[in-house]
C-alpha cells in the first residue's frame, strides 16, 4: 500500500488495549469449561490541540478553516492471536536505540516507522537471529458496530460490544479490523464539502481497503485466570490529519488513516511517541 511519506506522522491513531481480569479467581467456570471469556469493549475520541482549534473548526497549518462534521467507523471483526517463535540466534537488542524500521520501543514491543504494525522484543530478536514467528488465530468474533464522532475531544464509547470464549493457553495480540470509515467535513476558508471514505470505484464494483489493527497482549490463560478478562480497546484519532486534507486535492483515505495508526495499551507512558514526525 502506498503511504503518503510526506504527511507520515500528521495524524496519529492510536488503539489502546486495557486487558483486566474480572470476577473471582479460579480454575474454571461453574459450568466445568476451562479457559476464560474475554469482553470487548471500545472508546473513540479525535483529538486536537486548543491552539488548532476555533470551536469546532480546525485551523490548518495553511490557515484554512476546516468544520468537522462526523467521522464514522464500522468495527466488523475482533480478534486475539497467539504467536511462537522458533530457530535464531540468541540476539539482544537496546530497546533505547532499536535497529531500521523500529523505533518508539515500550512496555515490550516496538513500533514499526511508516505502519501501524508493532512487534513484541521477542519477535524482533527471533528476527535477527534468522528465527520465524508463527500466528495463530484462537479467537475470531465477528462484529457489526458502527461508532460515530461529531466533536472534537470528545469521547465516545461502545459497551461490551462483543464477546468470546479462550482456551487454556498463550496469547500474544488483539487485533480489531475496521472495514468502513468516512469522514464529513467542510472546508470554510474554500466553501468546499469534503467526504472521503476508505472505498475506491471501478466501474460499477466497489473496492474498500480495511483499517486492521493490533497490539500485543502478552498473557497466559490457565487456571489462575478468572472466569471473565475484560478487554478495553481505546481509538485516539489525531485531527492533525486535516493539514493534508486542506492542501491535497485527491486523498486515498484508507491510506492516510493507515499509514498513522498506533496501537497502545492502555497506561503505557505515551510522552516519548513523536506525534510530529
Amino acid at each position: 500500500m502506498t503511504k503518503f511519506n510526506h504527511v507520515k506522522s500528521l495524524a496519529i491513531l492510536s488503539l489502546s488495549v486495557l486487558a483486566s481480569a474480572l470476577g473471582a479467581v479460579g480454575c474454571a467456570g461453574s459450568d466445568g469449561n476451562s479457559g476464560t471469556t474475554v469482553e470487548f469493549s471500545l472508546e473513540a475520541k479525535l483529538e486536537a490541540k486548543a491552539s488548532a482549534l476555533k470551536g469546532n473548526h480546525f485551523v490548518a497549518a495553511n490557515q484554512d478553516e476546516i468544520e468537522f462534521k462526523q467521522m464514522t467507523l464500522h468495527l466488523s471483526e475482533v480478534k486475539i492471536i497467539s504467536k511462537t517463535t522458533s530457530g535464531g540466534g540468541n540476539v539482544e537488542f537496546d530497546p533505547s536505540n532499536p535497529p531500521e524500521p523500529y523505533e518508539n520501543c515500550h512496555a515490550n514491543h516496538c513500533h514499526i516507522k511508516g505502519s501501524s504494525d508493532t512487534k513484541t522484543y521477542d519477535e524482533i530478536k527471533a528476527e535477527l537471529g534468522g528465527g520465524t514467528v508463527t500466528a495463530k488465530d484462537v479467537l475470531t468474533v465477528a462484529v457489526d458496530k458502527t461508532i460515530t464522532l461529531n466533536a472534537f475531544n470528545k469521547e465516545v464509547s461502545l459497551e461490551e460490544f462483543a464477546e468470546g470464549d479462550l482456551d487454556y493457553g498463550d496469547i500474544s495480540e488483539v487485533q480489531v479490523t475496521f472495514d468502513r470509515f468516512a469522514l464529513e467535513a467542510v472546508n470554510v476558508t474554500q466553501s468546499k464539502n469534503i467526504s472521503l471514505k476508505n472505498e475506491h470505484y471501478h466501474g460499477s464494483e466497489v473496492h474498500r481497503e480495511s483499517l486492521v489493527l493490533s497490539h500485543p497482549l502478552v498473557m497466559t490463560i490457565d487456571r489462575s485466570t478468572s472466569e471473565h478478562t475484560h478487554v478495553n480497546l481505546v481509538l485516539e484519532l489525531n485531527g492533525e490529519f486535516f493539514n493534508e486534507i486542506a492542501t491535497s486535492e485527491e486523498i486515498d483515505f484508507a491510506d492516510l488513516v493507515e499509514g498513522h495508526a498506533k496501537l497502545e495499551l492502555e497506561g503505557e507512558d505515551h510522552d516519548h511517541h513523536d506525534h510530529d514526525h
